[in-house]
Order: structure tokens, then sequence, then C-alpha cells
């Protein structure tokens, strides 16, 4: 990928904009990330087109051939992403490159997740939407980033980046006009400065309630482990193994029939209308045997089946079996 010499002008600041090579080494220890695909069609994983990297200082862009060795030289840097369970999936797909231990160590930055754990913080309720990047950028930065910008023969930029795919999956990086790349780098940009406000945000809100970090920022760590999971139980489905639920389905009913039959013994008939007086009855014979006093259902008229009241008598057989059943 070859790129004559460009800067990308962000809120009145102009960034060098240059094509990351493993020669460079990292980047820093913290920056923002954001992958370009082609276009997302259901649950589907969309295609990596083109990476691109901002340290604060200068951007980056990362072409398909060194995304893989791109992170791997990053393994101890702090990286920010806008819906990172999105770009590390389509990372994954491209390269293989396993994101769990920095999702465990706390590098991965979500700026959507931890927006909405400060809000939660400070206004008591979680935003359901309105938290896109586009949105962040106008409430902390209070610019418009260009999402309707269109290139020369007309495309919608955002939408576009897969025309320039082959069907081998190799990319005509050399065919995109300049308004990709500075698409793409806007993007990345808004998400480190974006990060770089609420960081500082959730760190003021934890040292005035001293809260605990062992779960990152507000909790960010296990938020973000819990919402890379679901997207990858909503792309595989759950394995369930068919076989093994239906022996364990006759094997319960098997039991319940066991202790069905011996609560009749007992004169007690489960889910028979009218057996709250047999159990009753049971009750009060047991009472009077074991001189103990079983509770009463909040309304007092009959005695409790809750299992919480019955735990300490089980050693009596009968209440042992229907605590069983």
């Amino acid at each position: 990928m070859t790129l004559i010499s460009n800067n990308i002008a962000f809120d009145d600041n102009y960034y060098p904009l240059t094509v990351w090579k493993p020669a460079f080494g990292c980047v820093g220890k913290c920056f923002a990330y954001d992958a370009e695909t082609d276009i997302i069609a259901g649950y589907m994983i969309p295609e990596y087109v083109l990476g691109s990297v901002f340290n604060g200082k200068e951007c980056f862009l990362l072409p398909k051939k060194y995304v893989k060795e791109f992170f791997e030289t990053h393994t101890t840097s702090t990286i920010y992403m806008m819906n990172a369970k999105f770009d590390m999936f389509v990372v994954e797909k491209l390269c293989g490159f396993d994101f769990d231990s920095l999702i465990r160590k706390g590098q991965i930055i979500d700026i959507g997740i931890l927006y909405r754990l400060i809000t939660l913080a400070t206004d008591g309720f979680v935003p359901q939407k309105n938290y896109s990047l586009d949105v962040l950028a106008a409430t902390f930065l209070g610019i418009e980033l260009p999402k309707d910008t269109k290139d020369s023969r007309g495309n919608i930029v955002r939408l576009s980046f897969g025309l320039f795919l082959n069907q081998d999956k190799t990319v005509r990086y050399n065919e995109m006009d300049i308004v990709y790349l500075d698409y793409a780098c806007k993007d990345t940009i808004a998400t480190y400065k974006i990060a770089e406000i609420l960081l500082k945000e959730a760190a003021r809100i934890i040292a005035d309630y001293n809260l605990p970090t062992g779960f990152g920022p507000l909790s960010h760590t296990i938020q973000l482990a819990g919402d890379y999971a679901l997207g990858k139980i909503e792309l595989n489905g759950m394995c369930v193994d068919i076989h093994y639920v239906m022996g364990l389905e006759a094997k319960i009913k098997t039991q319940i029939n066991k202790y069905k039959n011996e609560l009749k013994e007992y004169g007690y008939v489960p889910k028979q209308k009218g057996n709250v007086k047999q159990y009753d009855a049971i009750i009060n014979k047991i009472e009077s045997e074991h001189n103990i006093k079983i509770p009463n259902t909040p309304c007092g008229k009959y005695k409790s089946q809750n299992a919480d009241n019955l735990q300490e008598f089980a050693g009596i057989p009968f209440l042992k079996c229907f605590l069983a059943y």
C-alpha cells in the first residue's frame, strides 16, 4: 500500500498520516483503533478492508497484511474502541488474533460502554440509544463527524469500503480516494479524544466515592467481557447436547414419579385439588408427634410449603420427601 504524504484535519488540528509497518514497532502506550469493512449483513462478520490507528499525535493506516503483527506488537498497550466487540470480531476473523488476555487485563476500553456506565453513575439510568460515535463526538467534542461524505463517484464513503475488495479478499488500496482515508482516521481520532474525556470523568467519580477498580473503571472490564461473550453467542448460537438433555429429562421424570408415589403413601397427592387440606393435616400431626411448630403462610390460614421454612425439619421423612419432590 503506497500513500502520498497527507495530513488529517480534525477540529483545527492537523495530524500526519502514515501506513504502519512492522519496522515502526509500538505506536504508544494508548491509542484508538477502528476497522472499516464491507457491508454488514445480519449477524455475519464482515470482511476487513482497512484499519486506522491514532495515538494522540499521528494517524496510521493498517492494511490487511499487517494486522496480526500490529496487534502482536501492542499486547501491553491500552486500546480505545467504539463498539469494541465488533472490531475485535473483524480482526479475529481476518487473522485469528486472540483478544481474551487484553480484555481480562482491562487493556481494551469501549467508549460506548464507558459512557453508559458514567451515565448510570451520575444520572441513575443506562441510556438505551443515542450513544453512537457521532452523538458522542457532538456531545463531548462539539464537532460533527462526516457520516454522509461521498466519494468522487457519488458513493457514500462509510458504506463503500467493500467496493475495493477483490473476490480473493485482497484490497485495491491504491484506488481509494483520500476521502476514504480521511473518514477512517477522523473516527479514530474522535474515539481517542472521547476516551480521554470519559476516562478522566470515570476517575473523578471513582475518587469522589472511593469506588473499587478491581473490574476496571466503574466495572468496565467485566461489562466489556459480558458484551464480548454475548456477541459470540449471537454469532455462533449455543451448543446443546440434545441426547444428554433428553436423558436428564427422563431421569428427572423418574425421580418425580418416585417422590410423588411416596407422598401419596403419606396421604398427600401432589397437584390434586384440595391437597392443601391434606398437607395441613399431615403437618399438624407431625407438629404434635415431634413437638415442633411449622410456620404459617403470610395470610395465617395455612401451613407454609416454602422450602426455606421447612429446611430445618428436613430430617422428618414426609418433609424430606416433600422437599425432594
